[in-house]
Formats: C-alpha cells, sequence, structure tokens
C-alpha cells in the first residue's frame, strides 16, 4: 500500500434535512452540548494521514475552519453532487492520492468500517460499504405493488466511499461535461466503466434522516427523549421534565446624542443613538437573555458585564455569535425566536430583513425561525416621548 500520499476526507454537509423538520440543518443539531456534525469530524481526528475538506451552507461558511479545525471548508451547491465537486476541487493531487466521500449525518462510523474502506481503497482504487437487506423491497406505485425485487443481489449503500484520485477526476469531468446527477460518487465511476469494489458495511453506520432516526440517535449517545428531575430538590412531585424550554428577554436603552442607533446589527440611519457600554443593540440584547433564560442560565449582564472594558462598544451580534455557542454546548437548539422593538423610532421595516439574516447568521439557524416585529407606544410614557427604544423577545429552545 503506498502510504507517501495523504488521505483527503471530503464531510458532505451542505443539504438542508428538510425531512427531519428542524429549524436548523440536522447536521447542525446539537446531542449532550455536540453538533451532529461534530461528532462525525471527530471519527477521523487523530489520524495523521488524513486531512478532512468540509462542503457546508454558505451562511455556515464563515468562521467553520476554526470552529472545526478541518483542512477547508467550501460552500456547497444545489446539489450533494455539486457540494462534494466543490470540495474535491481543493484537494492537491500532487499531496492526495486517495479521497473519501462521507456523508455528515453518519456519526457512528467504526474504526473497524473506515480502516477496512481505506484498505479496499489503496488495493482496488475505490471502495463503499454495503449491507444486505433484511426486508423484502417491492417497487410501489399509486400505493399499489408492481413487482417484488430479488433482494439476494440488493445491497443499501453506505459511506465512506473510498477513491483513487484520478478515478474520481475522471468520474467528475464526465459528470460535468455531460450534465449528469447520480445518487452518489460510486454511481458517477460505474457510468464510466470503472468497477466498484464493496466491503461489508455496518447497520450502526446509518444517516441520521429523519426524527425517528434522530430519536435512535440521542439514545445511542447516550440520552434520553424526557429527563426525570430530582424528586426531593427540584419537583417533588417526580413529574417529568419535557425537553422544550422557553425563554423571555426585555431591554430597554435610552436615546442620546453622540451615539450610532444599532438595532439587530444594523447601522440605523438617524441623528442619535442609544447609550450603553456595548454598542447598545436593544433587541439583540433582549433575544440574548431570551436564549440565556430558556437555558436557566445567568442574564447578559453577569455574562458580559459592563465594568468589563473588553465589551466597551463592542458589536452585540459578536456576542450573540457566543450565546448561540453556550446554547450548544448545554444540548439546546433554538426552534424559533419571537421578537418585538418598542418604540416611536427606528422604523424597522425597511431593515427587518436585513435584522433577520444578522440574527439568524449569528446563531446558525434558519431565517425563517426568527421573527422581527415593531410596535409604539401610541405617544405614551418615556417611550412614547421618544427618551428610549425597548426590545422583548421569546424564544423556544430545545434540549437533547
Amino acid at each position: 500500500m503506498d502510504y507517501d500520499y495523504k488521505i483527503a476526507v471530503i464531510i458532505a454537509a451542505a443539504g438542508k434535512g428538510e425531512r427531519i423538520g428542524k429549524a436548523v440543518p440536522k447536521q447542525f443539531i446539537s446531542i449532550k452540548g455536540k453538533e451532529i456534525l461534530e461528532y462525525t469530524i471527530n471519527v477521523f481526528r487523530g489520524i495523521e494521514m488524513l486531512d478532512v475538506f468540509l462542503a457546508l451552507p454558505e451562511e455556515f461558511v464563515d468562521g467553520a475552519e476554526a470552529k472545526y479545525k478541518v483542512k477547508k471548508v467550501v460552500a456547497g451547491g444545489k446539489t450533494r453532487q455539486e457540494s462534494v465537486y466543490n470540495a474535491f476541487k481543493c484537494i492537491d493531487a500532487e499531496q492526495y492520492k486517495w479521497v473519501l466521500v462521507h456523508d455528515a449525518a453518519r456519526p457512528f462510523l467504526s474504526a473497524q468500517l473506515l480502516g477496512k474502506v481505506l484498505d479496499q481503497t489503496m488495493i482496488s482504487g475505490s471502495a463503499v460499504p454495503v449491507i444486505e437487506l433484511s426486508d423484502t423491497v417491492k417497487t410501489v406505485s399509486e400505493d399499489k405493488v408492481t413487482n417484488t425485487l430479488e433482494r439476494d443481489t440488493l445491497r443499501a449503500v453506505q459511506t465512506p466511499q473510498g477513491f483513487e484520485y484520478g478515478i474520481l477526476k475522471k468520474a467528475f469531468d464526465r459528470a460535468n461535461d455531460e450534465d449528469f446527477t447520480g445518487n452518489d460518487e460510486s454511481a458517477l465511476l460505474e457510468r464510466i466503466g470503472e468497477s466498484v469494489y464493496t466491503v461489508q458495511g455496518e447497520k450502526i453506520n446509518f444517516k441520521i434522516t429523519t426524527e425517528e432516526d434522530l430519536d435512535i440517535a440521542k439514545i445511542m449517545m447516550g440520552t434520553v427523549l424526557f429527563q426525570k428531575v430530582d424528586r426531593e430538590n427540584d419537583n417533588p412531585s417526580g413529574n417529568i421534565r419535557p425537553r422544550i424550554r422557553v425563554g423571555t428577554g426585555f431591554d430597554v436603552h435610552k436615546i442620546v446624542s453622540g451615539r450610532e442607533m444599532i438595532i439587530g446589527g444594523v447601522n440605523m440611519p438617524s441623528p442619535d443613538g442609544l447609550m450603553g457600554h456595548s454598542d447598545a443593540d436593544v433587541l439583540t440584547h433582549a433575544i440574548m437573555d431570551a436564549i440565556l433564560g430558556a437555558a436557566g442560565l445567568p442574564d447578559i449582564g453577569i455574562n458580559f458585564p459592563n465594568n468589563d472594558e473588553k465589551y466597551r462598544d463592542i458589536f452585540s451580534i459578536k456576542l450573540l455569535e457566543q450565546v448561540g455557542n453556550i446554547i450548544r454546548e448545554k444540548g439546546g437548539t433554538i426552534v424559533n425566536i419571537d421578537a418585538t422593538l418598542i418604540g416611536e423610532r427606528p422604523r424597522i421595516a425597511p431593515y427587518r430583513e436585513e435584522m433577520i439574516s444578522n440574527i439568524s447568521k449569528a446563531l446558525r439557524i434558519d431565517p425563517k425561525s426568527v421573527s422581527i416585529k415593531g410596535t409604539t407606544t401610541e405617544k405614551l410614557g418615556f417611550l412614547g416621548r421618544e427618551e428610549g427604544v425597548a426590545a422583548e423577545a421569546v424564544v423556544l429552545v430545545e434540549f437533547f
């Protein structure tokens, strides 16, 4: 076997994972404080000859190389094949002779199976793990069975799939030239007449695709869907605490001259701004407090004290990123945010979408999960007199 070359591992993590029905793509769902994607990447850590190339949704690329500690992060494409190819283009043929492609949502890959795929790839030029089908397979049309397939020769294909660099490049080039999209990389080899060799896969190496798969994954990672609370201290009745928790946040800042008006990470056109130790982004502060409240943690005044000079004039969206990291470490996934800005000004309608984009990117959640509204107090009180701006937020968080 040729160990003079390194091995590139492409992890396809750019999909939306919509079938699982969560607010974030499935690869970013946290289980026990760690994303599914992180579990998957960790399978390849500590193997000196392997370098990981990661394909992510474009909005998740910034800062991802440092976060995940991988060789390269690229933006994915419209299809899995495009995403993998975007990563493949970053691989130097002079340095890497072998390429593995693995699904981000297969975190249970064993070292034994990885070794088998690598060995077969180096021997034969390709390798895919397969498992026998235990169920009878039928074709169905309009809810009626049309045929029963002979399952003796049928196999379910898993990842990682391994390839010699030159063979995979040839397959990609042909597919791109002819505008062909295959179900996986091995299908591209089959199409150009290259042999695809198999190794015995493992049932535990399943792909998390549905809500049921996610439940199984949580059980396998040592969690349960509901946790009993301490009978004596926290919950004398011994009831079961659900995994859904709600947090609320409220903040208010005084309008003063000589300051910028930063709302939801947007520098609003205004002759004056909001007073505060940081940038005084009242909307972002309310959202941060709501998230921290859902996790049962102290408010932003404790986490980011106003007597600490490192937070002076800091961009609050950066603090929101830190709060997002905290909630994920606690095993939480933000389901949705509903926030309201309260005051006679500024008018947020022209900037709402930009605010939603800033907040969703900072928290790495779907923009559709963020709602921002504006209202006035009909000229009543200090808000009606335009002496300040307030904001409130409600956040729903799912803990695993």
